[in-house]
């Protein structure tokens, strides 16, 4: 079964200061099925630009080697400790 997820980020909103992440999220009912924690720099390297957004699209599969898997967590506390680190002001997680 294909894992494939698509996030947009509209350019009007888009914010690339730096410290600026966007935290994407795959819920499987009330779990989190996986979640994204991507720096907005990286996500504008990495996206698809479109008309007026960029488009991340990325697999879900914990095998999966997409542009995206190194941002990607399958367990909430590794998301956690990811985002700790970057409040923390440690060396980026990824």
């Amino acid at each position: 079964r294909t894992r494939t997820v698509q996030f947009d980020v509209h350019t009007a909103t888009f914010a690339e200061d730096g410290e600026t992440h966007l935290m994407a999220v795959l819920l499987d009912g009330s779990d989190i099925g996986c979640a994204w924690l991507v720096p907005m720099a990286d996500l504008k390297q990495h996206a698809r630009q479109g008309r007026s957004k960029l488009i991340m699209v990325a697999s879900a599969k914990e095998t999966s080697r997409d542009k995206f898997s190194v941002y990607r967590h399958h367990r909430v506390d590794d998301l956690v400790r990811s985002i700790i680190s970057i409040f923390s002001g440690q060396d980026r997680p990824f």
